[in-house]
């Protein structure tokens, strides 16, 4: 996907979570599955995967699912969990993300 479509997506993102990212970029990093290139990180000392942004953005995906479910209702731990549960699969991020692009 275009590197600009991606940027204009991850602000739409910005404006619907009503939270704002001091680099936007590593919000786009945190989303893919690929190594970054840092010289004196990692095992080699020459790169490192965003293992640790992936995880921060899952964490940042669980926390809206929950929220938009308490806001819609859903107040118990039980049902919150069990719901979010189903959202927060990869098959229903995929579908997600192919009904916004």
């Amino acid at each position: 996907m275009d590197r600009v479509v991606v940027y204009q997506k991850m602000c739409e993102l910005e404006v619907k979570i009503r939270y704002h990212f001091n680099d936007i970029a590593w919000l786009s990093k945190a989303t893919k599955s690929e190594k970054i290139e840092v010289s004196g990180e990692g095992k080699n000392h020459s790169e490192y995967t965003n293992d640790g942004l992936a995880t921060i953005g899952d964490t940042v995906l669980k926390s809206v699912i929950a929220d938009y479910l308490y806001r819609k209702g859903i107040t118990t731990k039980g049902e919150i969990t069990r719901i979010k549960s189903k959202l927060e699969n990869n098959e229903v991020i995929l579908y997600v993300k192919m009904l916004a692009y």
